[in-house]
């Protein structure tokens, strides 16, 4: 999986070993990409969750679809 990560978030995100399959790259903006091979992709949407606007997820697009569906039901809640 690849999740990019705003400045916000930066120092939170590559001060923590997260996986032994992880790569971390430095982007442009001050944010970074991170990419970890992983098995189970519910832990990884429940983290770029907590992130909030400051996490989009690069791939894989099951990944994305699901963190997708999880802001889309969570907006729900507000469209009162």
């Amino acid at each position: 999986m690849r999740v990019a990560v705003d400045a916000l978030f930066r120092d939170a995100v590559s001060e923590r070993f997260w996986h032994e399959t992880q790569q971390i790259v430095d982007l442009p903006d001050g944010g970074l990409e991170v990419t970890l091979q992983v098995g189970e992709l519910r832990e990884v949407a429940n983290w770029v969750l907590s992130m909030g606007a400051h996490a989009r997820v690069l791939g894989p697009k099951k990944l994305r679809k699901m963190v997708r569906d999880d802001l889309r039901l969570a907006l729900v809640q507000y469209d009162s």
